[in-house]
This record gives structure tokens, sequence and C-alpha cells, in this order.
């Protein structure tokens, strides 16, 4: 990625395997969960997918939330 990072065409890369290094807050531990890392065009920043396991984190990515949820985040997040 680092190779490619000015090049004008490469969000047409595959995606990379990677591993998330971050602890999220309001998830259970998030160290280590297999990504899929999706180049964008320049100016943008990478797609991160988690693999569809039984995560909390991975099930909210890929079912979405409900707008109570997101609430429940952003109060969580702003210290409310």
């Amino acid at each position: 990625m680092t190779d490619r990072w000015n090049d004008a065409d490469r969000q047409n890369d595959p995606p990379y395997f990677g591993w998330l290094s971050s602890r999220l807050p309001f998830y259970p531990d998030t160290v280590n969960l297999k990504l899929s890392v999706q180049s964008q065009a320049p100016g943008w920043v990478p797609l991160f997918t988690t693999e569809p396991i039984n995560h909390p984190l991975s099930v909210d990515q890929h079912q979405g939330i409900t707008i109570e949820r997101w609430h429940e985040l952003a109060h969580t997040f702003m210290g409310h």
C-alpha cells in the first residue's frame, strides 16, 4: 500500500489483508480482528472492513446499527 500511496489508480488494487491493531472503545477487545483493506482514490483513506464474524464490531459493520445504537455510542463517547 505504501508503494502505491500516490498512484492515481490505486483504488483499482485488490483488497489487502490486515489486522486491526487498535482497541476501539465501546466494543470488546478489537485487537487482531482480521480486516480487508481496500485502497481508495488519492485523497481518501483506505476502507477497512472486518471479517464477517460473531464480534459486535463486525456485526455492527456488516449489518448496520440502529439510530438508537448510534445515539448510545455518541453519548458514551461524548461523556453524557
